[in-house]
C-alpha cells in the first residue's frame, strides 16, 4: 500500500529536536528561577530562625544574669536605690535590651530602667506575669511583645536560696529586648536570592542557545545516517514479536542506532532465557510464601493465655514475607514464666534466619535444669548461637526475662527497647522502665547487662521492638515514645488494664497512627500481667497441661 506524502523523517527529527530543545530551555530557566527563590526565601527563614534561636539564648542568658545580680537587693525591702542603679545598669550593659523591671514579691514594680511600661510602684499584670507566677528557679519566659511585633518581653521569677538550700521567690526580672534584627536578615537573604536568580537565568539562556544549535545541527546530521538502518530493525521488531527469536540485525554503525541493532540482538537472544527465569522465580516466590507460612505456625498465638501467675499475649506484624522480629515464652518447672524478645537488624530472609537460629537456642535451652536458668544464660546463649551465622553483619538487640510467681523479676538486655511496667493499684497508669543498657548481640563487643525488680497484683510489664515506636504516618511523623506512654496511661485510667485490652488499644493506635503509610519494619508488642501469689498453685497445673512442657512459641 502506497504511503501518503508528508514530512520525512530528516524534517521530523530537525523540528522534534528544535521543539524539544526549546521547550527544555524554557522549562529549566522556569524551574531554575523558582529554585533559586525558594531557596532565597528557605535561606532567608532559617537565618532568621537561627537569628531568633540567638536572640532568644542572649535575651535568655541576661535575664538570668539580672535574676542573679537582682536576688540579694529584692529580698531586702526598700532598698530601692541599689534596685533602680542595677536596673539602669543592666539596661545600659545590653544595648538590645529596651527596658528592666525589678518586681517585688507582691506583684509591685520596685525599680525600672527608662522606657519602661510601668513606673515603680506600680504592677505588671499581664498574661506574661500570669504564665510565671509558678515557675521554680531558673526558668525564663519568652514572648512576642504584644504590642511591638519588633520586640520579645522576657519574665524571670527570682529565687534566694538560704543556707539550709530551701529556695524562696522574692521577686520577679522583667525587660524587653529588641529583636527587630530578624526580619531585615530575611529581607537581605531574599535580595540575595534574587541577584543569584538573575545570574542563573542569564547563564540559562545562554547555555540553551548553544544547545540549540548544536541540537539543530546534531539533528540534521543524524537525520540521513537513522533512517535506512531504523527500517531493518522494524523488521527485527515483527521477528521478534512473532516468536522468532533466532534472526539477528547486522550491525555495522557503532553509534546509537548501531547500539540499538546490537541490543536487538541481546534481547532476542535473552528472551528465552527471560522466560525460563520468569517460571524460576515463581517458584521462588512459593517457597518464600511456605516459608511465611512456616513462621506463622511458629508464632505464639494471639490470644491470651493463663500460665500459672501471669496472663500473656503477644503480636508480631512483618513489614516483608520474613521478618527479623521475634519473640518466646516458656513456663518452667518451678512455675516461673521465661520472656524473650528479640529485633534482628533489617527484614526479610537473612533476618529471618537469624531469628530461626536464637529460637533454637532458647529451644536448646529448655533441656537444661530450669532451676539454674537466667536471663543472662539465655542471651548468652543466643549470642553464642547467631555469632558465625550472622558473619557480624547481622545485629540482635533481645531482652529477656523471668517472671517469679512471687512477683520478682529478673531481667537482661542486649540493646534492646526498654520495656515499661504498667502499676494498676495505688496509682493506676503509673509507668516505669527496666532500664539497662548493654550492645547488641552477634557484634564484636557484646555486653550484656541484667537487673531485678519486683511487680505488684495486677502490675503488667509491656515489651516492644523498635518497630512499634518507629511507626511513620503518612505525613512523615514518629509514633514515638511519648504516644505510646500516652496511651498507656489512658487505658489504666479507663479502668481496663487486662493484657488484651491494653495490647488491642496500642496496635490500634500505631495502625491508625501509621494509616496508608506502609510499614517499614517489623513491630513485636508482648504483654504480661502478673496476677498475684495467690494465682500461681490455682493455674500452674493447668497451663502446663494446656501448653505441653510449658508451651512456648516464636515469631520470626
Amino acid at each position: 500500500m502506497a504511503r501518503g506524502r508528508g514530512l520525512s523523517l530528516g524534517t521530523k527529527l530537525v523540528l522534534g529536536t528544535v521543539l524539544l530543545v526549546a521547550a527544555s530551555i524554557a522549562v529549566s530557566v522556569w524551574s531554575g528561577l523558582g529554585a533559586v527563590d525558594e531557596l532565597a526565601r528557605s535561606s532567608g527563614d532559617a537565618r532568621r530562625r537561627d537569628l531568633a534561636a540567638a536572640i532568644t539564648r542572649e535575651s535568655t542568658l541576661i535575664a538570668r544574669n539580672a535574676v542573679a545580680s537582682s536576688a540579694l537587693l529584692l529580698a531586702e525591702e526598700g532598698n530601692y536605690s541599689r534596685l533602680e542603679e542595677t536596673a539602669a545598669r543592666i539596661a545600659a550593659e545590653n544595648p538590645s535590651v529596651l527596658w528592666v523591671a525589678l518586681v517585688d514579691r507582691d506583684g509591685r514594680v520596685a525599680a525600672a530602667s527608662r522606657g519602661a511600661p510601668v513606673a515603680p510602684g506600680g504592677a505588671l499584670d499581664d498574661a506574661l506575669a500570669r504564665q510565671v507566677a509558678d515557675d521554680g528557679p531558673g526558668e525564663v519566659a519568652v514572648a512576642p511583645d504584644p504590642a511591638r511585633g519588633d520586640r520579645l518581653v522576657l519574665a524571670a521569677p527570682v529565687f534566694l536560696t538560704d543556707s539550709r538550700g530551701a529556695a524562696t521567690r522574692v521577686g520577679t526580672v522583667r525587660m524587653a529586648y529588641d529583636a527587630s534584627s530578624l526580619e531585615a536578615a530575611k529581607q537581605d537573604a531574599i535580595a540575595e536570592g534574587e541577584r543569584r536568580a538573575a545570574a542563573v537565568a542569564r547563564r540559562l539562556i545562554v547555555l540553551g542557545a548553544i544547545a540549540l544549535v548544536l541540537g539543530v545541527g546534531l539533528a540534521g546530521w543524524q537525520s540521513v545516517r537513522i533512517s535506512r538502518p531504523l527500517r531493518e530493525l522494524t523488521e527485527q521488531a515483527r521477528h521478534i514479536a512473532s516468536g522468532d527469536f533466532a534472526r539477528r540485525v547486522e550491525v555495522g554503525a557503532r553509534d546509537e542506532v548501531g547500539e540499538l541493532g546490537a541490543s536487538f540482538n541481546t534481547m532476542a537472544e535473552s528472551l528465552g532465557t527471560l522466560v525460563a527465569e520468569v517460571g524460576r522465580r515463581a517458584g521462588l516466590e512459593r517457597e518464600i510464601e511456605v516459608a511465611r507460612s512456616v513462621q506463622g505456625l511458629m508464632t505464639p498465638p494471639s490470644d491470651v493465655r493463663t500460665l500459672g501467675a501471669f496472663q500473656l499475649t503477644g503480636r508480631c506484624e512483618m513489614a516483608s514475607a520474613c521478618g527479623g522480629d521475634w519473640w518466646s515464652y516458656r513456663l518452667l518447672s518451678d512455675h516461673r514464666l521465661l520472656l524473650v524478645v528479640g529485633d534482628v537488624t533489617g527484614h526479610g530472609m537473612p533476618s529471618a534466619m537469624i531469628a530461626a537460629t536464637a529460637r533454637g537456642a532458647v529451644e536448646t535451652l529448655s533441656f537444661l535444669d530450669h532451676a539454674t536458668l537466667t536471663p543472662r544464660l539465655v542471651l548468652d546463649a543466643i549470642d553464642r548461637a547467631i555469632r558465625d551465622v550472622g558473619g557480624r553483619q547481622l545485629l540482635m538487640t533481645c531482652f529477656a526475662l523471668i517472671l517469679a510467681p512471687d512477683g520478682t523479676v529478673t531481667y537482661a538486655n542486649a540493646g534492646h527497647t526498654f520495656p515499661y511496667v504498667m502499676r494498676t493499684e495505688g496509682t493506676p497508669g503509673e509507668l516505669s522502665i527496666l532500664s539497662v543498657r548493654s550492645n547488641p548481640l552477634g557484634s564484636s563487643t557484646p555486653r550484656i547487662a541484667g537487673s531485678t525488680t519486683t511487680l505488684g497484683r495486677g502490675d503488667l510489664v509491656i515489651l516492644t521492638s523498635d518497630g512499634l515506636t518507629d511507626r511513620i504516618s503518612a505525613s512523615g511523623t514518629r509514633y514515638g515514645d511519648k504516644r505510646l506512654r500516652r496511651a498507656l496511661v489512658e487505658q489504666a485510667a479507663s479502668g481496663r488494664a487486662d493484657v488484651a485490652a491494653v495490647c488491642d488499644r496500642v496496635l490500634g493506635e500505631v495502625d491508625a497512627f501509621g494509616g496508608s503509610h506502609p510499614v517499614d519494619d517489623d513491630i513485636t508488642l508482648v504483654i504480661a500481667q502478673y496476677l498475684g501469689p495467690d494465682a500461681a498453685s490455682g493455674d500452674a497445673g493447668g497451663a502446663r497441661g494446656a501448653g505441653g512442657a510449658g508451651g512456648d512459641g516464636v515469631a520470626a
